[in-house]
């Protein structure tokens, strides 16, 4: 299959050829005979499809690599300003949670008086980032030639996954 931008056989861009792995060098030396029968002052460059297409993937698999190390790193800055926020509520509602133990409160009432705010807080946060999380999600799975949907599972997932790092950075 020729490729070409122009309207004379000779000046072609790019030719597709199947070829057998069995004598791949006496191919590659035919087509490259034929190359120079048909264009001369070219130089004869060739490139397999499947090389090309594993580095398009390794490319994305390093581009993912970084964003999840980044969101690694953006969920352990967020764990620390948490920890830092509970604890610093905690040290300010000390006598308050002493004066309810002593009148018969439990770790369990303790608990959600202390975590009530923050499983706010993270709901509030899935009600405004669920809408342009959706969106940037929809668009960067178009790109793709089989392109699946966006679910509401995986946002619910991601914000459940959310409320347990809270939950367990404050219980800490």
């Amino acid at each position: 299959m020729f490729l070409t931008m122009d309207s004379k056989f000779g000046r072609f861009q790019y030719a597709l050829v199947k070829v057998s792995s069995q004598n791949l060098s006496e191919a590659i030396g035919k087509l490259q005979t034929a190359f120079k029968a048909l264009s001369p002052d070219k130089p004869f460059e060739y490139e397999f499809l499947d090389e090309n297409v594993r580095l398009q993937y390794e490319a994305y698999e390093r581009w993912m690599n970084v964003m999840g190390f980044s969101t690694f790193l953006a969920i352990v800055v967020s764990c620390l300003g948490v920890f830092g926020l509970s604890g610093l509520n905690i040290v300010n509602r000390t006598k308050e949670i002493g004066l309810r133990q002593v009148l018969g409160a439990g770790i369990k009432d303790i608990f959600v008086l202390m975590n009530k705010q923050y499983v706010w807080l993270c709901l509030i946060a899935f009600v405004l980032a669920v809408y342009p999380a959706w969106y940037a999600v929809d668009r960067w799975l178009s790109n793709f030639q089989f392109a699946i949907g966006s679910t509401l599972i995986w946002f619910c997932a991601s914000a459940v996954a959310g409320l347990v790092i809270v939950l367990l950075t404050t219980t800490y």
